[in-house]
C-alpha cells in the first residue's frame, strides 16, 4: 500500500468544527498515515485511534482499513467520502481482523459517515456504534458481516442507520440493533434496488416513529429490491415500529420487490406494500405482529395498498397477527390460482390471526375479485370450506366488496413428504434458538455438524456422538446456518 507523509492540514473557516482533507492525489490512506499527517485531528494511544475533527476523503483518494483496529470519533465528528473516492474496511473474522468504529463516549455520539454519489464503498467485518448512521448517496455500496448499532437520528443519516439514495446497494449477513431510526431506509423519490440478505434486524426504530425496520421506497423501473432470509424482530414496547415496507406515494415511480424466506415477528405489522408494480412474497414466517394496541391502526401480517400490478403470495406462514392479509384502496393479490397464465400453488398457512374475538385470515376491503385457491385458512387439517368462509371477509359479508375465490382449500400438509426427510428431521434437534453462549443438541445417531456464516464461510465443525451435547458457540451476534451430515439438512441459528 502506498502511504503519504505530507503534513497537510486544511481547516474550514465556514464550519463550526475544524476539518481535514486528503489532497485528492490518488493516494491510499490508512489511519496511521492520517495520524502522521494530521496530528491535530488524529492520534494513536495504547492501540486506539482517536479523531477529533471532521475528515474528508477527497476525490480520487482512498481510505483503506485492513488491519484490526479500534477507531473512536469525538462528539459531532463526521467522515465524508467524496465522489470518485474509495472507502474500504476489510476485516476477516477467521483471521481475527475486526474493525470497531465508535464514539469517544456513548453519551457523546459522533455525526456519522457520508458516502457521496460515485464513491466506492466496501465494508466487511466492521462494527459501527454510537454514531449518526451511514448516509449512502452512492449506488456502489456493499456491506458484509458487519454491524450498525445504537445509531442516533440527528446525524448524517436520518432515514435509517443505513440511508440509501440510489443504485443497487448490497447488505449481507450483517446485524442492525438498537438504532433510533429504521435499520435501512430510502427516500420517497429515491430509486433504490437494494439486495438485503441474511441479516439480523432487531429492536430498531427506538424513537418509536411510524416507520418500519426496513423502510424502502421506489425501485428502478427495470430492477427489483430483494429482501431475502432476514430475521426482522421487533420490540413489542415499540408500538409504532413495523417490519418491512416497500412503497411509493408518488406517481410515475415503480415498486418491484421480492420478499422471500424472512422471519418477521413482534412488530406493529409484518409486510406492507403501497403502489406495488410487482411483488413476490413467499416462504416467509410472519407472526405476532400486533404490538400496536389498536387493531384499526396496524397488526396485519401482509397489508397491500393501491397496487397497480401483480402481487403473488405463496407458501407463507401467517399467524398470531390481528389480521392475516388486508387489501385496501384497490389493492389486489394472487394467493393461489390454477389458471396457467397466473398460476400460483398458494399453500399459505393462516392461524390465530384475529382481534375482538373474531378471526381474520383475509380481509378484502376492496371491490376487486381475489383468487385465493389452495390455502390453509385456519391451521387445522380438518378445516372445511365453511370454516374458511368464516375467516374471510368479502362479498358474502358486504355486497360492496369483491368476492374471494378460495375453493379448493389446502389441508395444511403436503401429501408427498419423503419418509427419508421425515426420518432425518427426527435425528437432530437444537435449542435454544435464539442462543447466546451455549447451544444444546440432541442427536439420535453420530453426526458432523458444520456452522456457516451467511456468506458461506465455514465457522466451526463438530463431530459428535449420539445423545445430548452442549456446545459453546463463541460466535458474534447474528444469523448462521447449521448443516447436518445426516440428511444434509440446513437449519437457521440465531446468536443473540
Amino acid at each position: 500500500m502506498k502511504k503519504l507523509i505530507l503534513a497537510l492540514l486544511f481547516i474550514s473557516s465556514l464550519s463550526l468544527s475544524a476539518q481535514v482533507s486528503t489532497p485528492g492525489t490518488g493516494v491510499n490512506w490508512d489511519l496511521d498515515s492520517l495520524v502522521a499527517n494530521f496530528p491535530s485531528a488524529f492520534s494513536l494511544d495504547t492501540g486506539i485511534y482517536y479523531q477529533t475533527d471532521d475528515l474528508i476523503v477527497a476525490k480520487n483518494d482512498s481510505l483503506i482499513l485492513d488491519n484490526s483496529l479500534v477507531w473512536k470519533l469525538d462528539s459531532g465528528v463526521r467522515v465524508t467520502v467524496e465522489a470518485r473516492a474509495t472507502f474500504r474496511s476489510e476485516g476477516n473474522l477467521l483471521l481475527g481482523i475486526q474493525m470497531d468504529i465508535s464514539a469517544f463516549d456513548s453519551t457523546k455520539t459522533f455525526d456519522g459517515f457520508r458516502f457521496e454519489d460515485s464513491s466506492k464503498v466496501y465494508i466487511n467485518n466492521t462494527f459501527f456504534s454510537y454514531g449518526g448512521g451511514l448516509r449512502v448517496l452512492t449506488g456502489d455500496f456493499e456491506m458484509i458481516n458487519s454491524e450498525v448499532s445504537y445509531s442516533h437520528s440527528k446525524g448524517t443519516s436520518t432515514s435509517g442507520a443505513l440511508g440509501f439514495s440510489r443504485g443497487k446497494p448490497r447488505v449481507i449477513g450483517s446485524t442492525f440493533r438498537y438504532n433510533a431510526q429504521p435499520a435501512m431506509g430510502a427516500g420517497a423519490n429515491s430509486t433504490v434496488s437494494a439486495t438485503i440478505k441474511y441479516n439480523l434486524i432487531q429492536f430498531n426504530n427506538l424513537n418509536n416513529a411510524n416507520r418500519p425496520q426496513i423502510n424502502l421506497g421506489p425501485t428502478h423501473p427495470n430492477d427489483t429490491t430483494r429482501i431475502i432470509g432476514n430475521s426482522i424482530i421487533g420490540d413489542t414496547n415499540l408500538t409504532k415500529a413495523g417490519g418491512i415496507s416497500v412503497s411509493t406515494l408518488l406517481s410515475g415511480f415503480s415498486v418491484n420487490a421480492i420478499i422471500d424466506s424472512n422471519v418477521i415477528a413482534d412488530n406493529r405489522y409484518g409486510i406492507t406494500m403501497y403502489g406495488a408494480t410487482y411483488g413476490l412474497i413467499r416462504y416467509n414466517t410472519i407472526r405476532d405482529n400486533d404490538s400496536e394496541p389498536n387493531p384499526l391502526n396496524g397488526g396485519s401480517g401482509i397489508a397491500l395498498y393501491a397496487t397497480n400490478g401483480p402481487v403473488i403470495a405463496t407458501r407463507n406462514e401467517i399467524s398470531g397477527n390481528y389480521w392475516g392479509v388486508t387489501l385496501i384502496s384497490g389493492a389486489t393479490i394472487n394467493l393461489g390460482d390454477t389458471v396457467a397464465a397466473n398460476f400460483n400453488e398458494g399453500k399459505n398457512t393462516f392461524s390465530n390471526n384475529g382481534n375482538g374475538g373474531i378471526t381474520y385470515a383475509l380481509y378484502n376491503n376492496t371491490s376487486n375479485p381475489i383468487r385465493a385457491l389452495n390455502n390453509c385458512w385456519t391451521g387445522d387439517t380438518s378445516a372445511t370450506l365453511a370454516d374458511a368462509e368464516n375467516v374471510i371477509v368479502h362479498m358474502v359479508d358486504d355486497a360492496s366488496l369483491g368476492e374471494v375465490f378460495f375453493d379448493p382449500i389446502w389441508k395444511c400438509t403436503d401429501e408427498n413428504v419423503s419418509t427419508d426427510e421425515e426420518t432425518a428431521s427426527t435425528l437432530f434437534s437444537m435449542y435454544p434458538n435464539p442462543a447466546q453462549d451455549l447451544l444444546s443438541l440432541d442427536l439420535q445417531e453420530p453426526q458432523t455438524i458444520r456452522i456457516y456464516n451467511l456468506t458461506g464461510t465455514l465457522m466451526n465443525t463438530y463431530t459428535l456422538e449420539a445423545g445430548h451435547t452442549e456446545l459453546n458457540m463463541d460466535l458474534k451476534s447474528g444469523l448462521y446456518l447449521v448443516k447436518t451430515s445426516n440428511g444434509g439438512q440446513t437449519h437457521k441459528l440465531l446468536i443473540d
